[in-house]
């Protein structure tokens, strides 16, 4: 009677271990994840000299899967309490590029944190256009979470964002309208600046809109903000790498060679000095510009 009775306690503190173990869990900690599948096994034992050889046999596969789950959880990382931000949103937000600036200004940059914010706030007057575009982004599941205020830059509000398919910004130069750049764009955007945000705008400007479809990718016409930048883009293929036409090619390219669609099709490739000026490869040929001889195609060039 005294062992039966031993046995029920031991079995209640274990179940109660198990319950308490397995809120833990929701951490992800390791040891906690340790502790769940040793109270398991202790489980199993206290019960198995009740049950049938068949039953045990059971159990134990039953254990042995039931206690791979949490290693399989913390794997994939698997959500652990409620939150409006998914891992891969924080993880994105972990790996955006620095665009930290010496002037008193904000550059696009991630906060150094995890944390979410509201869509547009630190501006009420911009709020409902920020929301806007998140919405038409996608919102959440696109995009992820603001992981930033809105601050000032250039002319324009901007508000960081870190989602599942990487970065991303919401800008606004007026308070009626804002757009969106992320995915492929953004980084190609980056790199106008060497991954630094704020050279980004100073040597381009902002987006004047939201992409542009194209037949069989995209374009993002920039110049916005507080400085009057010649027009210059951001164009790629669908599925494929963008890249920026800067103002020195893209008003004969856009203008003279019908842009993307048109003769030499979409670029494949950044600018690169090339003899005392610049070259960009292009699908079906390149240009090459130069301040005294303006800009040629490979084939007029010779």
């Amino acid at each position: 009677m005294q062992t039966r009775w031993r046995r029920g306690l031991r079995l209640t503190l274990l179940l109660v271990a198990a319950v308490w173990v397995t809120w833990l869990l929701r951490t992800r900690e390791d040891w906690a994840i340790v502790a769940w599948c040793v109270i398991l096994v202790v489980l199993v034992i206290e019960v198995a000299p009740r049950i049938s050889e068949l039953a045990k046999k059971r159990i134990q596969v039953l254990a042995l899967v039931v206690g791979l789950l949490p290693f399989f959880e913390a794997l994939v990382g698997a959500s652990g309490p409620p939150s409006s931000v998914s891992p891969a949103s924080a993880s994105a937000a972990r790996q955006l590029p620095s665009t930290s600036s010496n002037t008193a200004e904000a550059a696009p940059t991630s906060s150094g944190s995890d944390e979410c914010v509201a869509v547009g706030s630190g501006n009420q007057e911009y709020a409902r256009a920020f929301l806007g575009a998140y919405t038409r982004g996608g919102g959440d599941s696109m995009l992820g979470c603001a992981i930033s205020v809105v601050k000032p830059l250039h002319g324009a509000q901007h508000q960081n964002l870190g989602g599942p398919k990487g970065p991303g910004v919401i800008f606004a130069t007026r308070p009626e309208r804002a757009f969106l750049l992320s995915g492929e764009p953004y980084l190609a955007w980056l790199q106008i600046g060497n991954g630094r945000g704020v050279d980004s705008v100073d040597r381009a400007g902002w987006p004047l809109g939201d992409m542009v479809p194209l037949n069989r990718g995209g374009q993002v016409d920039l110049g916005a903000g507080d400085f009057n930048w010649a027009p210059s883009a951001l164009v790629g293929l669908n599925g494929r790498s963008w890249y920026w036409v800067p103002p020195e090619l893209w008003a004969r390219y856009h203008n003279e060679l019908g842009g993307p669609d048109g003769r030499l099709g979409y670029p494949i490739g950044t600018r690169k000095p090339w003899r005392n000026g610049i070259r960009q490869q292009f699908e079906h040929d390149w240009l090459w510009y130069r301040s005294d001889i303006g800009v040629l195609t490979g084939r007029e060039s010779g």
